[in-house]
């Protein structure tokens, strides 16, 4: 987020079914029921998706990862935590024979007949791989859930689980988002290209302005996933499976037959959508409102003359924040890789352009929603440093680029490290 001529809140990894039959098949070949080494090597064989070491503290196992922590009790119980955000709890439901850790995953066995299930973290939240050993074990996996407040879960047409939740939501009402705009322009006039110091008339009429009106509405946020499931068999050949949700949790279903070759490897995979929730619960923190005021009246002010000069915006919903483009204020994006304003988004062209943001079919890509997510997180920071963001911003990047990364623009500027340097196209820190 470069200020003037300086440069410049996860989503899941990719999870699925490996596609390595072959390594499937060997370790499908080598399982025996009770064999917990083989049934951890089976269920790394059979997922896309890496784990996590858990480690023994105590009577609990742990996993400390960047997005959290994953905790399970000695009952089986599972917690996942995030720093901002409630727990949220699952476990298989049965009564396990056995339980060992083995290469960092834990191993119920016989948990159900013929069944072992392998528990292991990953970056994003915890997969549970159950083993059907033949044809003796269950169709079906039950898992009870233990979701905060107003969370819920819905089916989506691919198959897989939202976990969504409602929450309040302080925002500007429509129409005094018109009138501080209308004011601010009323002040500034439509020539004004924000390079020039305001006088010290313009200086007070700003601060005389009202305060926007705030008002809270309800948003449902999905806060969590449970990912699209899979079941495959000791020849690697996919097994249909769905889920189907219950009073306390969701079902497993697994549709194998006379002709499925055993043992089935199946897999539920949890994760918290860490950048959503905490998005979530940040909106609903308090921000003090001559900060927010001022922050809401730039962020109109760079819109406003942005489409006064034949520029253009639109509004992000995902990330609440004004995307614009063109128009006379181009000597605002610094180097060229935009620059937010208070409330605004600001790039000489349409940030959609830039390379990577667009998939082959034009729908937006994860880039492109990486890069929102940084730059509502420096909306957040102009609301809550107010006309303080610009200097702080300033004095962090001359400090990060002098003492602390050798020239590196944006690397050890603390604003941009909160939020998030990947995100925000530092490469190359």
């Amino acid at each position: 987020m470069p200020i003037l001529d300086t440069s410049e809140v996860e989503l899941p990894s990719s999870t699925g079914l490996s596609d390595d039959v072959a390594a499937i098949v060997d370790a499908a070949g080598d399982y025996e029921a009770g064999d917990a080494e083989a049934a951890v090597e089976l269920a790394e064989a059979a997922s896309a998706v890496d784990g996590v070491e858990l480690e023994q503290i105590g009577e609990k196992l742990v996993a400390e990862t960047d997005t959290g922590e994953v905790v399970i009790e000695g009952d089986g119980s599972i917690s996942l935590h995030a720093d901002g955000m409630p727990d949220i709890g699952v476990q298989v439901l049965g009564d396990a024979e056995d339980a060992q850790v083995v290469d960092g995953a834990l191993v119920q066995n016989e948990i159900a007949p013929s069944t072992d299930v392998v528990t292991r973290a990953t970056e994003d939240g915890v997969q549970m791989v159950a083993i059907l050993g033949d044809e003796d074990a269950p169709n079906e996996i039950e898992f009870a859930m233990e979701l905060p407040g107003s969370a819920r879960l819905v089916e989506q047409l691919d198959g897989s689980i939202a976990i969504l939740a409602d929450t309040e939501v302080e925002t500007i009402a429509p129409a005094e988002a018109e009138r501080v705009l209308a004011q601010i322009v009323s002040v500034l006039g439509l020539e004004y290209d924000g390079l020039a110091e305001l006088t010290p008339e313009q200086e007070e009429r700003i601060v005389e302005i009202p305060s926007p009106e705030i008002t809270t509405v309800i948003q449902s946020q999905q806060i969590g996933l449970i990912d699209i499931p899979w079941a495959v068999d000791a020849d690697g050949d996919s097994v249909d499976t769905h889920y189907e949700i219950t009073d306390d949790g969701i079902l497993q279903v697994v549709d194998f037959d006379k002709d499925t070759a055993f043992p089935v490897t199946v897999d539920p995979w949890w994760s918290w959508l860490v950048a959503s929730a905490q998005r979530m619960f940040a909106l609903s923190n308090p921000i003090g409102i001559s900060n927010y005021s001022f922050a809401v009246k730039l962020g109109a002010w760079v819109a406003a003359i942005t489409l006064a000069t034949k520029g253009k915006c639109r509004y992000e919903r995902d990330w609440p924040l004004q995307v614009c483009w063109g128009g006379k204020l181009a000597m605002l994006d610094g180097y060229g890789g935009g620059t937010t304003y208070g409330t605004t988004y600001y790039a000489s062209k349409d940030p959609l352009t830039f390379s990577g943001m667009k998939s082959s079919n034009g729908k937006p890509t994860q880039k492109y929603k990486d890069l929102l997510q940084h730059e509502w997180v420096h909306t957040l920071q102009w609301k809550s440093l107010g006309l303080g963001m610009a200097g702080a911003y300033l004095v962090s990047e001359g400090i990060g680029r002098g003492l602390l990364t050798g020239g590196k623009a944006g690397c050890g500027n603390i604003f941009e490290i909160m939020a998030g340097l990947k995100k925000g196209g530092y490469t190359n820190c």
